[in-house]
Protein backbone atom coordinates (compact mmCIF):
# COMPACT_ATOMS: atom_id res chain seq x y z
CA UNK A 1 0.00 0.00 0.00
CA UNK A 2 1.38 3.39 -0.98
CA UNK A 3 2.20 5.70 1.90
CA UNK A 4 1.97 9.51 1.72
CA UNK A 5 5.00 11.23 0.27
CA UNK A 6 7.39 12.64 2.86
CA UNK A 7 9.65 15.13 1.13
CA UNK A 8 13.24 16.08 1.77
CA UNK A 9 12.13 19.25 3.53
CA UNK A 10 9.32 17.77 5.59
CA UNK A 11 10.76 14.49 6.85
CA UNK A 12 12.31 16.12 9.91
CA UNK A 13 8.92 17.29 11.13
CA UNK A 14 7.28 13.85 11.10
CA UNK A 15 7.25 11.79 14.31
CA UNK A 16 10.13 9.36 13.82
CA UNK A 17 8.76 6.79 16.25
CA UNK A 18 5.50 6.38 14.31
CA UNK A 19 7.44 6.30 11.04
CA UNK A 20 9.66 3.53 12.37
CA UNK A 21 6.74 1.50 13.70
CA UNK A 22 5.00 1.76 10.34
CA UNK A 23 8.23 0.80 8.57
CA UNK A 24 8.72 -2.25 10.79
CA UNK A 25 5.16 -3.40 10.18
CA UNK A 26 5.65 -3.05 6.42
CA UNK A 27 8.92 -4.96 6.49
CA UNK A 28 8.14 -7.68 9.01
CA UNK A 29 4.75 -8.81 7.72
CA UNK A 30 6.30 -12.01 6.34
CA UNK A 31 7.59 -12.85 9.82
CA UNK A 32 4.28 -12.16 11.55
CA UNK A 33 2.61 -14.55 9.10
CA UNK A 34 5.02 -17.36 9.97
CA UNK A 35 4.39 -18.65 13.53
CA UNK A 36 7.51 -20.84 13.63
CA UNK A 37 9.81 -17.99 12.63
CA UNK A 38 8.06 -15.59 15.00
CA UNK A 39 8.61 -18.10 17.82
CA UNK A 40 12.31 -18.17 16.96
CA UNK A 41 12.40 -14.35 17.13
CA UNK A 42 10.95 -14.52 20.65
CA UNK A 43 13.57 -17.11 21.64
CA UNK A 44 16.30 -14.82 20.32
CA UNK A 45 15.00 -11.91 22.39
CA UNK A 46 14.96 -14.16 25.45
CA UNK A 47 18.59 -15.06 24.82
CA UNK A 48 19.53 -11.41 24.33
CA UNK A 49 17.60 -9.82 27.19
CA UNK A 50 17.44 -12.56 29.83
CA UNK A 51 20.39 -14.85 29.20
CA UNK A 52 22.61 -12.01 27.90
CA UNK A 53 23.73 -14.13 24.97
CA UNK A 54 24.55 -12.89 21.49
CA UNK A 55 22.46 -14.09 18.57
CA UNK A 56 22.85 -13.92 14.82
CA UNK A 57 19.96 -12.43 12.84
CA UNK A 58 20.83 -12.38 9.13
CA UNK A 59 23.11 -14.54 7.01
CA UNK A 60 23.87 -13.44 3.47
CA UNK A 61 25.29 -16.14 1.20
CA UNK A 62 26.77 -15.67 -2.27
CA UNK A 63 25.78 -18.81 -4.15
CA UNK A 64 27.51 -17.88 -7.41
CA UNK A 65 29.55 -15.14 -9.06
CA UNK A 66 28.00 -15.75 -12.46
CA UNK A 67 25.85 -12.87 -13.64
CA UNK A 68 24.00 -11.72 -16.73
CA UNK A 69 24.91 -8.07 -16.07
CA UNK A 70 28.19 -6.15 -15.96
CA UNK A 71 27.76 -3.30 -13.48
CA UNK A 72 30.53 -0.73 -12.92
CA UNK A 73 29.95 -0.72 -9.15
CA UNK A 74 29.97 -4.53 -8.74
CA UNK A 75 31.82 -5.70 -5.63
CA UNK A 76 31.34 -9.42 -6.33
CA UNK A 77 34.18 -9.46 -8.86
CA UNK A 78 36.72 -8.79 -6.11
CA UNK A 79 36.06 -12.33 -4.87
CA UNK A 80 36.38 -14.22 -8.15
CA UNK A 81 39.22 -16.71 -8.09
CA UNK A 82 39.21 -19.22 -10.93
CA UNK A 83 41.61 -21.42 -8.97
CA UNK A 84 38.94 -22.10 -6.35
CA UNK A 85 35.75 -24.14 -6.39
CA UNK A 86 32.60 -22.44 -5.20
CA UNK A 87 30.75 -23.97 -2.28
CA UNK A 88 28.86 -27.15 -3.09
CA UNK A 89 25.15 -27.48 -2.40
CA UNK A 90 25.88 -29.59 0.68
CA UNK A 91 28.41 -27.04 1.96
CA UNK A 92 25.86 -24.24 1.63
CA UNK A 93 23.28 -26.33 3.45
CA UNK A 94 25.82 -26.92 6.22
CA UNK A 95 26.34 -23.14 6.49
CA UNK A 96 22.59 -22.65 6.79
CA UNK A 97 22.26 -25.29 9.52
CA UNK A 98 25.16 -23.80 11.48
CA UNK A 99 23.77 -20.27 11.15
CA UNK A 100 20.33 -21.41 12.31
CA UNK A 101 22.04 -22.83 15.39
CA UNK A 102 23.47 -19.37 16.07
CA UNK A 103 20.01 -17.80 15.84
CA UNK A 104 19.86 -16.66 12.21
CA UNK A 105 16.24 -16.18 11.13
CA UNK A 106 16.82 -14.61 7.70
CA UNK A 107 18.89 -15.98 4.82
CA UNK A 108 19.55 -13.88 1.73
CA UNK A 109 20.92 -15.53 -1.39
CA UNK A 110 23.20 -13.25 -3.37
CA UNK A 111 25.54 -13.44 -6.35
CA UNK A 112 26.41 -12.58 -9.00
CA UNK A 113 22.83 -13.21 -9.98
CA UNK A 114 21.35 -15.97 -7.78
CA UNK A 115 18.69 -16.83 -10.34
CA UNK A 116 21.36 -18.31 -12.62
CA UNK A 117 22.35 -20.75 -9.84
CA UNK A 118 20.83 -24.14 -10.65
CA UNK A 119 20.11 -25.17 -7.05
CA UNK A 120 18.48 -21.90 -5.93
CA UNK A 121 14.99 -23.36 -5.51
CA UNK A 122 16.27 -26.28 -3.47
CA UNK A 123 18.12 -23.89 -1.16
CA UNK A 124 14.99 -21.79 -0.65
CA UNK A 125 13.08 -24.91 0.36
CA UNK A 126 15.91 -25.92 2.69
CA UNK A 127 15.75 -22.57 4.48
CA UNK A 128 11.99 -22.90 4.90
CA UNK A 129 12.41 -26.43 6.24
CA UNK A 130 14.66 -24.94 8.93
CA UNK A 131 12.00 -22.43 10.06
CA UNK A 132 13.72 -19.36 8.64
CA UNK A 133 12.94 -16.59 6.18
CA UNK A 134 14.23 -17.10 2.63
CA UNK A 135 15.29 -14.00 0.74
CA UNK A 136 17.17 -13.08 -2.40
CA UNK A 137 18.69 -10.11 -4.21
CA UNK A 138 18.28 -9.97 -7.99
CA UNK A 139 18.70 -7.53 -10.85
CA UNK A 140 15.22 -8.60 -11.97
CA UNK A 141 16.05 -9.52 -15.55
CA UNK A 142 15.15 -13.21 -15.17
CA UNK A 143 11.90 -12.68 -13.26
CA UNK A 144 9.58 -14.28 -15.80
CA UNK A 145 6.17 -15.71 -14.97
CA UNK A 146 7.62 -19.23 -14.84
CA UNK A 147 10.50 -18.21 -12.53
CA UNK A 148 8.20 -16.31 -10.16
CA UNK A 149 5.90 -19.32 -10.01
CA UNK A 150 8.87 -21.52 -9.04
CA UNK A 151 10.00 -19.02 -6.41
CA UNK A 152 6.50 -18.98 -4.95
CA UNK A 153 6.30 -22.78 -4.94
CA UNK A 154 9.73 -23.02 -3.27
CA UNK A 155 8.59 -20.69 -0.49
CA UNK A 156 10.57 -17.50 -1.14
CA UNK A 157 9.45 -14.88 1.38
CA UNK A 158 11.16 -11.71 0.21
CA UNK A 159 13.18 -10.52 -2.78
CA UNK A 160 15.20 -7.38 -3.25
CA UNK A 161 15.11 -6.12 -6.84
CA UNK A 162 18.12 -3.90 -7.42
CA UNK A 163 18.06 -1.24 -10.13
CA UNK A 164 21.66 -0.27 -9.39
CA UNK A 165 20.96 3.36 -8.51
CA UNK A 166 19.25 4.20 -11.82
CA UNK A 167 15.89 5.89 -12.24
CA UNK A 168 15.01 5.51 -15.91
CA UNK A 169 15.08 2.66 -18.40
CA UNK A 170 18.11 4.17 -20.14
CA UNK A 171 20.04 4.64 -16.89
CA UNK A 172 19.35 1.17 -15.48
CA UNK A 173 20.07 -0.62 -18.75
CA UNK A 174 23.35 1.29 -19.12
CA UNK A 175 24.38 0.54 -15.53
CA UNK A 176 23.68 -3.14 -16.04
CA UNK A 177 25.00 -3.29 -19.61
CA UNK A 178 21.86 -5.35 -20.08
CA UNK A 179 19.25 -3.97 -22.49
CA UNK A 180 15.71 -4.45 -21.24
CA UNK A 181 16.73 -4.94 -17.59
CA UNK A 182 14.60 -2.04 -16.34
CA UNK A 183 11.38 -3.06 -18.10
CA UNK A 184 11.84 -6.74 -17.29
CA UNK A 185 12.57 -5.84 -13.67
CA UNK A 186 9.37 -3.79 -13.42
CA UNK A 187 7.35 -6.64 -14.93
CA UNK A 188 9.03 -8.95 -12.44
CA UNK A 189 8.01 -6.71 -9.54
CA UNK A 190 4.40 -6.84 -10.70
CA UNK A 191 4.52 -10.63 -11.00
CA UNK A 192 6.08 -10.98 -7.55
CA UNK A 193 3.46 -8.77 -5.94
CA UNK A 194 0.71 -10.75 -7.65
CA UNK A 195 2.25 -13.97 -6.32
CA UNK A 196 2.31 -12.59 -2.79
CA UNK A 197 6.10 -12.47 -2.47
CA UNK A 198 7.43 -9.51 -0.51
CA UNK A 199 9.25 -7.07 -2.80
CA UNK A 200 11.89 -4.56 -1.76
CA UNK A 201 13.57 -2.27 -4.26
CA UNK A 202 17.23 -1.42 -3.78
CA UNK A 203 19.23 1.64 -4.72
CA UNK A 204 22.66 3.14 -4.12
CA UNK A 205 23.16 6.55 -2.57
CA UNK A 206 26.10 8.25 -4.30
CA UNK A 207 27.56 11.74 -4.46
CA UNK A 208 25.90 12.17 -7.84
CA UNK A 209 22.39 11.07 -6.80
CA UNK A 210 22.56 13.30 -3.72
CA UNK A 211 23.85 16.31 -5.66
CA UNK A 212 21.23 16.09 -8.43
CA UNK A 213 18.37 15.04 -6.13
CA UNK A 214 17.76 11.74 -7.93
CA UNK A 215 17.99 9.75 -4.70
CA UNK A 216 14.74 11.39 -3.55
CA UNK A 217 13.07 10.64 -6.88
CA UNK A 218 14.16 7.01 -6.61
CA UNK A 219 12.68 6.48 -3.14
CA UNK A 220 9.44 8.17 -4.20
CA UNK A 221 9.36 5.89 -7.24
CA UNK A 222 9.36 2.92 -4.84
CA UNK A 223 6.55 4.54 -2.89
CA UNK A 224 4.55 4.92 -6.11
CA UNK A 225 5.03 1.19 -6.75
CA UNK A 226 3.81 0.46 -3.22
CA UNK A 227 7.02 -1.21 -2.07
CA UNK A 228 9.77 -0.56 0.46
CA UNK A 229 13.17 0.55 -0.78
CA UNK A 230 16.53 -0.38 0.71
CA UNK A 231 19.03 2.49 0.63
CA UNK A 232 22.63 1.32 0.28
CA UNK A 233 25.68 3.57 0.24
CA UNK A 234 28.46 3.66 -2.32
CA UNK A 235 31.81 2.31 -1.16
CA UNK A 236 35.31 2.30 -2.68
CA UNK A 237 35.41 -1.40 -3.31
CA UNK A 238 35.19 -3.86 -6.18
CA UNK A 239 35.04 -2.09 -9.53
CA UNK A 240 34.70 1.23 -7.70
CA UNK A 241 37.93 0.80 -5.72
CA UNK A 242 39.66 3.54 -7.75
CA UNK A 243 36.57 5.74 -8.02
CA UNK A 244 37.03 8.69 -5.66
CA UNK A 245 33.41 9.76 -6.19
CA UNK A 246 32.30 6.59 -4.41
CA UNK A 247 33.87 7.83 -1.16
CA UNK A 248 31.06 9.59 0.71
CA UNK A 249 31.32 12.64 2.95
CA UNK A 250 29.36 14.30 5.75
CA UNK A 251 27.09 15.85 3.12
CA UNK A 252 25.93 12.45 1.90
CA UNK A 253 25.66 11.16 5.47
CA UNK A 254 23.24 13.94 6.36
CA UNK A 255 21.14 13.13 3.31
CA UNK A 256 21.19 9.42 4.18
CA UNK A 257 19.97 10.19 7.70
CA UNK A 258 17.05 12.16 6.27
CA UNK A 259 16.13 9.41 3.85
CA UNK A 260 16.03 6.57 6.36
CA UNK A 261 13.46 8.44 8.45
CA UNK A 262 10.89 7.85 5.72
CA UNK A 263 8.46 5.05 6.61
CA UNK A 264 8.95 3.21 3.31
CA UNK A 265 12.76 3.29 3.32
CA UNK A 266 15.14 1.02 5.20
CA UNK A 267 18.82 0.15 5.50
CA UNK A 268 20.77 -2.74 7.02
CA UNK A 269 20.43 -1.37 10.55
CA UNK A 270 16.71 -0.55 10.42
CA UNK A 271 15.54 -3.82 11.90
CA UNK A 272 18.18 -4.75 14.47
CA UNK A 273 17.05 -6.39 17.67
CA UNK A 274 18.25 -3.72 20.11
CA UNK A 275 18.88 -0.44 18.33
CA UNK A 276 19.59 1.16 14.98
CA UNK A 277 23.23 0.81 13.97
CA UNK A 278 25.30 -1.06 11.40
CA UNK A 279 24.77 -4.77 12.23
CA UNK A 280 27.58 -6.18 10.10
CA UNK A 281 29.83 -8.47 12.10
CA UNK A 282 27.45 -8.72 15.05
CA UNK A 283 23.86 -9.51 13.98
CA UNK A 284 24.71 -9.99 10.33
CA UNK A 285 27.38 -11.90 8.40
CA UNK A 286 28.25 -12.59 4.77
CA UNK A 287 29.58 -15.86 3.34
CA UNK A 288 31.33 -15.71 -0.01
CA UNK A 289 30.83 -18.33 -2.70
CA UNK A 290 34.21 -19.79 -1.64
CA UNK A 291 33.27 -19.98 2.04
CA UNK A 292 35.07 -16.94 3.45
CA UNK A 293 33.10 -15.18 6.19
CA UNK A 294 33.11 -11.38 6.32
CA UNK A 295 30.97 -8.84 8.19
CA UNK A 296 29.20 -7.93 4.94
CA UNK A 297 29.58 -8.17 1.19
CA UNK A 298 31.36 -4.82 0.93
CA UNK A 299 34.06 -5.42 3.52
CA UNK A 300 37.35 -6.87 2.30
CA UNK A 301 38.52 -8.81 5.37
CA UNK A 302 37.70 -12.46 6.13
CA UNK A 303 37.59 -13.90 9.64
CA UNK A 304 37.82 -17.50 8.49
CA UNK A 305 36.58 -20.03 5.98
CA UNK A 306 33.79 -22.50 6.70
CA UNK A 307 35.80 -25.23 4.95
CA UNK A 308 38.41 -24.90 7.69
CA UNK A 309 36.51 -23.80 10.81
CA UNK A 310 33.02 -23.99 12.25
CA UNK A 311 30.86 -20.93 11.62
CA UNK A 312 30.41 -20.39 15.34
CA UNK A 313 34.14 -19.94 15.94
CA UNK A 314 34.47 -17.59 12.96
CA UNK A 315 31.48 -15.46 14.00
CA UNK A 316 32.62 -15.25 17.63
CA UNK A 317 36.00 -13.95 16.51
CA UNK A 318 34.35 -11.43 14.21
CA UNK A 319 31.82 -10.44 16.87
CA UNK A 320 34.45 -9.81 19.54
CA UNK A 321 36.31 -7.46 17.21
CA UNK A 322 33.21 -5.76 15.76
CA UNK A 323 31.44 -5.15 19.08
CA UNK A 324 34.43 -3.13 20.27
CA UNK A 325 34.07 -0.71 17.39
CA UNK A 326 31.92 2.37 17.74
CA UNK A 327 28.32 1.84 16.70
CA UNK A 328 27.33 4.01 13.76
CA UNK A 329 23.81 4.73 12.56
CA UNK A 330 24.95 4.31 8.98
CA UNK A 331 26.87 1.84 6.84
CA UNK A 332 30.29 1.37 8.46
CA UNK A 333 31.93 0.38 5.19
CA UNK A 334 30.86 3.74 3.74
CA UNK A 335 31.32 6.08 6.72
CA UNK A 336 33.49 4.47 9.43
CA UNK A 337 37.06 5.72 8.97
CA UNK A 338 38.52 2.58 10.58
CA UNK A 339 36.69 0.29 8.16
CA UNK A 340 37.56 2.49 5.18
CA UNK A 341 41.22 2.40 6.19
CA UNK A 342 41.06 -1.36 6.67
CA UNK A 343 39.64 -1.74 3.16
CA UNK A 344 42.40 0.46 1.72
CA UNK A 345 45.04 -1.67 3.45
CA UNK A 346 43.46 -4.87 2.09
CA UNK A 347 43.59 -3.54 -1.47
CA UNK A 348 47.14 -2.30 -1.01
CA UNK A 349 48.24 -5.88 -0.27
CA UNK A 350 47.48 -6.78 -3.93
CA UNK A 351 45.94 -10.13 -2.98
CA UNK A 352 42.73 -11.86 -3.88
CA UNK A 353 39.99 -10.52 -1.64
CA UNK A 354 38.85 -10.92 1.00
CA UNK A 355 42.17 -10.84 2.88
CA UNK A 356 42.44 -12.95 6.03
CA UNK A 357 42.29 -10.95 9.25
CA UNK A 358 45.43 -12.79 10.30
CA UNK A 359 47.34 -11.14 7.43
CA UNK A 360 46.17 -7.61 8.11
CA UNK A 361 48.75 -5.19 9.53
CA UNK A 362 48.35 -4.54 13.25
CA UNK A 363 46.24 -7.59 14.01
Amino acid sequence: MKTPMITKNSCQSKPQFSNKMFSHMLYFDFIYKNPCVFARVLVNYYKLLVLRQKVLRITDIAVTYECNAKCPHCCSTMNVDHNKEILSLDEIKSCIKQAVGLGSIIFNFLGGEPLVYKHIYELIRFVKDNNAIAGMSSNGYLLTEDVVEKLKFSGLDVIQVDFGGGLSSEEVDNIRSLPGCYERGLRGVALLKKAGIKVILSTILTKKTVANGDIWKIVEFANDLGVIINVNCSVKIGNWESNEDSLLTETELQEFNKLIKLPYTRWAGSTNYLGEYCPCGTEKIFITAYGDVTPCGIQAVSYGNIREKKLKAIWEKMYSRSIGKRKTRACRAAFDKDIIRETELAYAMKKKLPVSIEEMPGT
